[in-house]
């Protein structure tokens, strides 16, 4: 297994108390850094689905975190003091905008705080087991992979920088089109079906709870109809990210024609198995090959 590490920095200027019986001019706090570092861990398999003049094939590649980790530009830093704190970072040029440690009358330098970041969906404290609600947008072609990260920190441990290794949450998934004969093959749609939009991820373990939901989409642009050749061809929809779910209730339904001919729909199975959080895979879908 291989790790994409991506190392930012953000700044976060704190002012200190003042002395004015002293008249002494208030000082600020040093600087404080944000460490972010984003990790993926992919893995590799395949497996095939046939089915008529058709076919699912799904691969498992090495080369995920490139385009998974580009998604994340935002983020919200959440802390528990007196209730839920939040800080939110937007990616301006480099570095990050500025955010602010909690003050020294409410935290001392030796007292940690438990920090939990994400980049899409909502927070919820939950007493202490913290996690994220989050949903699907519901167009395939305006998807937002889930990062999350967490790290208990006292300012002195690290002179107020907070690391954070943030964790894909989702699986992203991409698709393919080809076909292996010389016919000619116009796809007019491709479209994922029942697929479970909605769950609550914990922060104690990334694992989701509360899978539910039953969304369908459509991985094609509907002006645009696809004339198929020989090489793969990437589906317009570019990535799709899925909550983890087994792929036993999901299908892709395809319609096509072929040399000009009347339209075809094919209901195809997916590879069986589960998409698995922090992977990325490609299903290669052929057109052709046997009797339409």
């Amino acid at each position: 297994m291989k790790k994409l590490l991506w190392t930012l920095s953000v700044l976060a200027l704190v002012s200190c108390g003042s002395d004015d019986d002293n008249g002494v001019t208030p000082q600020p706090e040093p600087r404080r850094t944000l460490t972010v570092v984003v990790g993926e861990n992919p893995m590799q398999d395949e497996n095939a689905q046939q089915n008529g003049d058709a076919t699912a094939r799904e691969t498992f590649t090495r080369t995920a975190a490139a385009t998974t980790t580009s998604s994340l530009s935002r983020f919200t830093l959440n802390y528990y003091l007196e209730g839920v704190n939040a800080q939110n970072f937007v990616k301006e040029g480099y570095p990050w905008n500025t955010g602010v440690w909690p003050s020294k009358d409410k935290v001392a330098d030796g007292d940690p705080l438990d920090f939990y970041a994400h980049d899409g969906g909502s927070f919820v404290w939950d007493e202490r087991n913290p996690y994220v609600s989050f949903v699907m947008d519901e167009s395939a072609f305006n998807q937002k992979d889930l990062l999350l990260a967490k790290n208990r920190v006292a300012y002195k441990d690290n002179n107020g920088h907070v690391p954070l290794l943030f964790d894909h949450a989702c699986a992203g998934v991409q698709f393919n089109v080809y076909q292996e004969d010389h016919e000619t093959y116009v796809v007019k749609s491709i479209i994922l079906k029942n697929v479970k939009n909605t769950g609550n991820c914990r922060f104690s373990d990334y694992t989701w709870s509360d899978v539910s939901g039953s969304a369908d989409y459509t991985l094609t642009n509907e002006k645009n109809n696809i004339t198929i050749s020989n090489d793969l061809q990437l589906l317009p929809c570019q990535w799709l990210f899925i909550i983890p779910q087994d792929k036993r209730d999901l299908q892709l339904e395809i319609t096509y024609t072929k040399n000009g001919g009347s339209e075809n729909t094919k209901t195809l199975s997916l590879p069986s198995g589960t998409w698995q959080a922090g992977y990325q895979y490609t299903v290669n879908i052929r057109i052709g090959g046997k009797a339409a």
